[in-house]
């Protein structure tokens, strides 16, 4: 059997069609184009979704189930995006929309547990009973899955774990609250940090990494710059890591999850980030309890853990109720 997954965000549409042993059979995707009404943009998920379709080589009648993870703060069981700033989107009934669009009853997720479950289905959370997830990417978005629900909190917005707050009166989020791990830990904290660096450095590698240019600079060559020995970027890193441990020290005391993954652009710097982190939380006896010690991986699925876990949003057992 097979199944669809949407992933909507700001910037780019996904349509894509998933096989039972989670493996996608074919992709599509396009330009959201913020601005629009949910109508038009709802058509064009539906003209995606089609196209997967038919590039799977599959007729609408072999597919036995649709999903899509959304961007904002969404109602899993009625099927409304009630916040999506970056669409511009309030209270919106997607799953009605997307009904009225395409014939097909789709479940909704918010796109970062979409992508949660994906992992927690088919990745690194895969065998757990509990799992958590941080994307540590422009902000940090996070997920919280135990016995194989999605946490969603009272209000939709459970998992915010970004905003959680590691130092009081710190850095400014765009939260609007100060000193949350998103203001330390996230790739844009990381970008500010080396750019305050290269400005009392001007020996710095930074500079010619970024061609001179700090409005180019991206978090993979703050960590390219350290593997080349410079001084800059292994401090940038060094604050960074400990405020990234500091945070998930938190969460696994508050939750001891049997697994925390990280995922987003950070994470392609691999085990040995994971390596770091966990010596720094070593060094600061962060660990707690080491005979029931929580497993810190990387994300498995990268980009295509949003469309596979929104395929099966079926299977988690919050699909038909309310909330956790």
């Amino acid at each position: 059997m097979f199944r669809v997954g949407v992933d909507l965000g700001g910037t780019n549409i996904v349509a894509a069609v998933v096989d039972d042993s989670y493996h996608i059979v074919s992709k599509i995707s396009s330009r959201t184009r913020p601005g629009r009404d949910a109508e038009s943009i709802c058509g064009d998920i539906g003209a995606d979704v089609a196209a997967a379709v038919r590039s799977a080589g599959l007729t609408p009648q072999e597919i036995s189930g649709f999903g899509i993870g959304s961007c904002g703060m969404v109602n899993a069981a009625e099927g409304v995006l009630i916040r999506a700033s970056n669409l511009d989107f309030t209270q919106v009934p997607l799953r009605q929309i997307l009904y009225e669009k395409t014939g097909y009853w789709f479940q909704c997720e918010n796109d970062a547990n979409a992508a949660a479950w994906g992992e927690y289905i088919a990745g690194a959370g895969r065998g757990t009973n509990s799992f958590m997830e941080l994307t540590l990417g422009t902000g940090i978005g996070g997920s919280l899955i135990v016995n194989g629900m999605i946490y969603e909190g009272a209000g939709y917005e459970g998992g915010e774990f970004g905003h959680t707050v590691i130092v009081q009166d710190g850095e400014p989020c765009p939260c609007g609250r100060r000193g949350c791990l998103e203001a330390y830990a996230s790739a844009s904290a990381l970008i500010r940090d080396a750019r305050r660096a290269m400005a009392l450095r001007p020996d710095s590698r930074l500079w010619k990494l970024c061609g001179r240019d700090p409005a180019h600079m991206d978090a993979k060559m703050v960590f390219d710059a350290r593997s080349a020995g410079d001084a800059a970027a292994e401090e940038v890193i060094q604050r960074y890591l400990v405020s990234l441990g500091t945070g998930i020290a938190n969460f696994i005391r508050m939750l001891q999850p049997e697994v925390l993954c990280i995922g987003g652009g950070i994470s392609n710097q691999g085990q040995p980030l994971i390596d770091e982190i966990e010596q720094i939380m070593a060094e600061r006896e962060f660990n707690g309890n080491r005979d029931r010690i929580t497993i810190l991986r990387i994300a498995e699925l990268g980009e295509d853990a949003g469309v596979i876990g929104a395929a099966f949003l079926h299977r988690s057992r919050n699909s038909n109720v309310s909330r956790f």
